[in-house]
């Protein structure tokens, strides 16, 4: 463990990186139809900074931060029907985090020893989800306002990984798997008033 390691720098490789991007993003907040799209695409990479050709991470290439996630896009919709009723969509999409894999095994004196890819060199499935709700405001009096909101969480039921992980299965590669929280449809109704 790094925080019980007295010489820390024995445990560590510097890395430098670089990072850089776009953004764009639209609006439209007048009509009966409002909404906003909104795009970024933007890297994150490192690259080891070593003395020491057995310390190079990657073989000194650049390699994926954990976090870079090239493609992010929202779409955010809002479709008056009337004035106490309203339908909200959001749509999301961002690419899979980088992560690092078993890619296969071998045995060594008895012991199996797992191969592991180069670092960050595969990436979790893209992440996507639709959100809709029915808004529904009723008439505002003299010192009391409310809404209803009832809407679905996830609609169309995408398992979107949250990790991965791998099992050592005998007499076969690792084998990885994706761990989804909320991987259905998931309703809600809410009620918010303000007086």
């Amino acid at each position: 463990l790094l925080t019980l390691n007295e010489q820390l720098e024995t445990e560590v490789v510097n890395t430098n990186g670089i990072a850089f991007g776009s953004e764009l993003s639209i609006e439209k907040q007048i009509g009966k139809l409002s909404g906003r799209f909104a795009y970024t695409f933007t890297r994150t990479l490192y690259r080891s900074e070593t003395n020491f050709p057995s310390d190079e991470i990657n073989d000194g290439e650049m390699y994926p931060a954990p976090f870079d996630k090239p493609h992010n896009l929202s779409v955010n919709a809002l479709y008056e029907i009337s004035p106490i009723l309203s339908l909200t969509a959001n749509f999301s999409y961002s690419t899979g985090r980088p992560v690092t894999l078993p890619i296969s095994k071998f045995d060594l004196d008895d012991i199996t020893v797992s191969e592991i890819s180069k670092r960050n060199q595969f990436r979790v499935p893209d992440y996507h989800r639709m959100d809709v709700a029915l808004i529904i405001k009723p008439k505002k009096q003299e010192n009391f306002e409310s809404k209803w909101t009832i809407g679905v969480y996830n609609l169309y039921g995408r398992r979107n990984p949250f990790s991965v992980f791998y099992q050592d299965k005998y007499g076969a590669p690792p084998q990885a798997y994706k761990l989804a929280i909320l991987g259905i449809p998931f309703p809600s109704i809410t009620y918010d008033f303000k007086f």
